[in-house]
């Protein structure tokens, strides 16, 4: 049995489809967002990215272990049950099976979760910095 602990954002949801896609047992724990739960330190045990989605995995081989970020928690998946994975060259991978089968270094999977928010800290600077290299450039002419 996979513990899910779920929010139903775009990451939580991706999860819970691909166990059902992949038929594997699981149980959604809720972790709302909206009030905070993930910043728990309960949670933070669980992930120190203090982020959702999170899975714990009873049984796993080698025993009980717990994934975060759902790129890896998709690779893992997808590796455990032999469904979803390309054969053979990238290029003949359908489009849709990219997310899934992305970049299989751990370090890969950490990075981009944990930017998001430091490009959505960036995005209201972005249109501003644009507008005064437009100034720079045109009176440099």
């Amino acid at each position: 049995m996979i513990d899910i602990y779920f929010w139903p954002t775009g990451n939580g949801k991706k999860i819970t489809i691909m166990c059902e896609e992949c038929a594997l047992p699981y149980r959604v724990i809720p972790v709302n967002i909206n009030k905070g739960d993930q910043s728990t330190p309960g949670y933070s045990l669980l992930n120190p990215n203090n982020k959702m989605p999170t899975i714990v995995d009873a049984e796993a081989k080698g025993g009980p272990i717990t994934i975060f970020e759902s790129g890896a928690i998709l690779n893992t998946s997808a590796e455990k049950t032999g469904k979803f994975l390309a054969e053979g060259p990238a290029r003949e991978v359908p489009r849709a099976a990219v997310g899934v089968l992305a970049d299989r270094r751990p370090s890969g999977r950490w990075r981009p979760g944990a930017s998001l928010p430091a490009l959505r800290a960036a995005e209201g600077r972005i249109p501003r910095c644009t507008a005064s290299a437009r100034n720079v450039r045109a009176s440099t002419r």
